[in-house]
């Protein structure tokens, strides 16, 4: 994306995607990056969704409440 498009706003995230097995990812690690961890979380804006695949193809469905134990 180029800078001048946006009128010098960048729009890239970060985005990691963690498979709900093999024993849901070691029972539910979530990374977070290096300079990430000593900031308070409490008022992150991160979404965490859940993402399904049907052969090679994701599929994100929406719900207004997910547990990650309906995914075990």
């Amino acid at each position: 994306m180029q800078a001048a498009a946006t009128g010098g706003i960048s729009h890239e995230h970060t985005c990691q995607l963690h498979p709900p097995r093999p024993a849901l990812a070691e029972k539910y690690s979530i990374q977070r990056p290096a300079g990430d961890r000593e900031r308070d979380t409490s008022i992150a804006d991160y979404v965490w969704l859940p993402f399904r695949f049907e052969g090679d193809r994701p599929y994100l469905d929406w719900h207004d409440e997910w547990r990650i134990e309906d995914y075990e």
